[in-house]
């Protein structure tokens, strides 16, 4: 049996060309496949990017939140935390729009503060932090699928 010959296709970005190798199959086969390939990557950062921007957003909600409380000093590690995570959010955003080649690494790093965020938020009984948990949560579980390529 013969094995089928690699086609190429480029992905035409505002930074450069990204190059995508198929195996040849039927024309319309091949043309599906990098339909929903693209598709599929598209929908997937952009979910992404949306549970990014969330956390970002809502970290920083919950850092205001917490600068008001009564005793804050209790809520010290909360706060640098959720600055921390805001900022690295921010940036895998950026990363992840222009597909960087460091974005892999860089969503290992993200998923890492969002899970540390959230653990030192949920020790904390304020509806803003109970909220940020939750979405840190799922910006950490977004991160960890697209780097392990769970992501749909």
């Amino acid at each position: 049996m013969q094995k089928a010959p690699f086609v190429q296709f480029h992905t035409h970005l505002k930074e450069g060309v990204k190059r995508h190798n198929y195996f040849a199959f039927p024309f319309e086969t091949n043309i599906t496949m990098a339909i929903q390939t693209l598709s599929n990557t598209k929908l997937a950062n952009t979910e992404l990017l949306q549970k990014l921007i969330d956390c970002a957003l809502t970290c920083e909600e919950c850092e205001a939140a917490c600068l008001n409380e009564e005793n804050i000093t209790l809520l010290a590690r909360c706060i640098e935390l959720n600055r921390d995570c805001a900022d690295i959010c921010l940036q895998a955003s950026r990363l992840v729009q222009r597909d960087s080649e460091i974005v892999d690494e860089y969503l290992m790093v993200c998923e890492k503060i969002c899970r540390m965020c959230a653990e030192e938020c949920n020790k904390h009984h304020h509806e803003h932090c109970r909220l940020c948990a939750e979405v840190c949560l799922a910006c950490a579980d977004a991160c960890h699928a697209l780097v392990a390529g769970e992501a749909h």
